[in-house]
This record gives C-alpha cells, structure tokens and sequence, in this order.
C-alpha cells in the first residue's frame, strides 16, 4: 500500500502531527555520500549500448568521481527483456520516460532549476558526451542536510537474509522526505540492475524524523531467482537514499543523500529485534485530527479516503450524517519498526460539530458542501 501524508488544512494539530519534525538547533550541512544515477534502459533499446559508452568516458574524464557516484538501472523493454520486473515499469511510468536511455542524477535538475514535469529532470545520452555541463559535479559539490549511514546491517549467507538498517541526521526543514532501498545485481554486461525494493513502495516509504534523527531497518530474503534470472548475492549491492519526493508535485523532488554497500561484505551477525512502535489512536478534537502513540517521538503518517466528492454540490437533499471520511494510519519512530496500520471513520457531522455553517453565509445548507470538500482537500 502506498501510504501519503496529506497535510489537511483543518485537519492539522501542530503538536500532534510533526510527522517530519526536525531539529532547528542547527543548521549543519553534510558532503554527499555517493550521488545517484538513475539509468532507464533495456535490452532491445539499440541506442542504450551506446549511452553506456558515454557516460564511462565521462566517469574516465573525471577519475575523482569513481567512488562517488551509484549506477541504477530500470529495464523497461519487458517483453523482451528478463530482467525486467513490475516495478520498473512503475517507476518509469512515475517520470514519463519517454525515450531511452534516459538518465535522471539525483531525482533533480543538478543545476538547481526545478520543475513541475517531471520529464524534466531526465537527460539524454548526449548529456555525457561533453563537458560543457557538469552533472555530477554539480551535485557533489552541493552540501546536504541529510547524513546517512548503513551501519549495522547485516546479510546471513545460510538464510540469505538482509537486514538493512539505515540511520542518520537531517539538520533543515525539508519537504516529503522518503526513504527508498533497492537491491542491485551486476551481471557480465550491465552493472547495476534493479531487481527487488526493500521500502513497502516503489516510491520510496514515508521517513519518520524525531529529534533531528532518523533509524530504520528493513528485511528482506533474496530467492533463488527473481523471475528467471538467478540471484547471486556476490553481485549484489544494496542502495539507500533519502528524497524529498511528491508523486502530484516534482517542484522539489531531490535525493539528498545516498549510499550502497555490497550484500557479501555485510557482517553475518543478525540484528537484534527491535521493538515495534505502538499504533496511534485517531481523535477528532474539535476541527483537528489528533494522533497519539504510547511510544516517545513517534512520527504519523496517514491517508485519507471519503465519500464526498463533486457530484455531492448537486445533491438538493443531502443527509450529511452519510457523509464520511477514513482515516488510515500508523506510527514510525527512530529505533523501532513501524506499527500496524489503524484505520477509524467520522461523520462530516463529526469534523463540522457545532460550527455547521462552513461557508460562513449565515444558514447550513447544500452550499456548504464545496466547503467541506476543500476543508478536506480529497
């Protein structure tokens, strides 16, 4: 399920909803770990042989960036292509690849500008063939206010378990941030295929932030085969990276911050278990919508669904006791997983309690039901 944080404008408690809180102590700034590259590509795209080509010659001319950038590749030729699977058709779908290859540094223009489309951000293969722009360059010489470390993840080579736990700081304000964890396979001709996420969405989960840190852990068992392709975890490599990402906005859509470590190198000691976050109850208090955890610096991240929609403002007889929304939910907090998903529905009658006339024209009437769509924003 992919699970939005709406930011309802009569639904938001300061206290209780800080579901990106983040420390206004300090403003520190961070060098990049790795910065990501993002390759759409495939197996019967006859132009893709040769955007590879490009972009190793411009690694060759710039040697310092060997070690400071990750490849990753969205095969996107399905039917003729095994190592494609569904969700990279997902994400290239999600930026409206139209061609191949297609490249995207850092889910962002590395200049700075940004744009709504998100066709935007992606750069041909030519884009590598010279220097009269430095992509990644831009971007490693760019600071962040996202740390991030892979610290005490694990692989065990009998159950061919991964445990990979991702924490760190985030020092500024910053928009929809995710995190997205991807398992990679090299193979004798392409380096860094995508073949499993380990974040319940392709889009990347919701991270929760708390006192200006975040810890997150994720398992995942590597099978046999993943399609008809054989794993081999000694090519493998895991990749982590935090993003501000909005799927209806790409304004401010970034990655901040990324890192991989190879399956193989990963100490075989298992994690200890950690302990899951208490589920949030869900209240209605006055005109807000009032979250609570049993667990200290809990973060909630909810959606919301109703049966109000436009086709109501033309209801002459409208029995607002019908109208309902559900709120469906959970709880995240650094150090522990996140709690079971709760849901809970309200009466409009619920949300509007005394104050029925939300339009403000002096009578409650069916007028007041294009208020209440926008009071909700579905």
């Amino acid at each position: 399920m992919k699970v939005k944080h709406i930011l309802l404008a009569a639904l938001c408690c300061a206290s209780a909803l800080c579901a990106q809180a983040q420390s206004k102590a300090a403003a520190r700034t961070f060098t990049r770990s790795k910065v990501l590259i993002e390759k759409h590509t495939g197996l019967a795209c006859p132009n893709c042989p040769d955007g590879d080509r490009a972009l190793r010659e411009y690694i060759e001319r710039h040697p310092d960036y060997a070690d400071k950038f990750v490849e990753m590749r969205h095969n996107n030729y399905h039917s003729f292509d095994n190592y494609f699977v569904d969700f990279q058709l997902d994400i290239s779908d999600m930026w409206r690849v139209d061609g191949w290859p297609r490249y995207f540094v850092d889910r962002c223009d590395p200049n700075g500008n940004r744009y709504t489309d998100p066709r935007s951000y992606g750069m041909g293969r030519g884009e590598f063939d010279g220097d009269s722009t430095d992509e990644i360059g831009n971007r490693l010489n760019k600071l962040t206010n996202v740390s991030i470390a892979l610290t005490g993840s694990s692989y065990n080579p009998t159950s061919k378990t991964l445990n990979i736990r991702v924490s760190g700081e985030v020092t500024a304000s910053l928009p929809n941030l995710h995190i997205n964890i991807f398992l990679l396979q090299d193979d004798d001709r392409f380096e860094g295929t995508s073949r499993a996420f380990l974040t319940k969405s392709v889009h990347g989960d919701w991270l929760p932030v708390s006192g200006g840190r975040y810890d997150v852990m994720y398992s995942y068992v590597i099978p046999d085969k993943i399609r008809t392709i054989a794993t081999d975890p000694s090519r493998m490599r895991v990749v982590a990276f935090v993003s501000s990402f909005d799927d209806a906005d790409f304004t401010f859509s970034e990655v901040h911050n990324c890192d991989v470590v190879s399956v193989t190198t990963l100490p075989s000691t298992m994690l200890l278990p950690r302990q899951q976050c208490a589920a949030p109850t869900i209240e209605i208090q006055g005109q807000n919508l009032v979250m609570k955890s049993k667990t200290p610096g809990a973060a909630y991240f909810y959606s919301v669904t109703s049966n109000v929609s436009a086709d109501l403002t033309t209801t002459k007889n409208l029995d607002l006791s019908r109208a309902t929304f559900t709120v469906t939910a959970y709880a995240g907090a650094p150090g522990y997983t996140d709690s079971r998903e709760v849901t809970k529905t309200f009466t409009l009658l619920d949300l509007i309690g005394d104050l029925k006339d939300v339009n403000g024209d002096g009578t409650v009437s069916i007028a007041d039901i294009p208020a209440l769509i926008k009071l909700l924003r579905i």
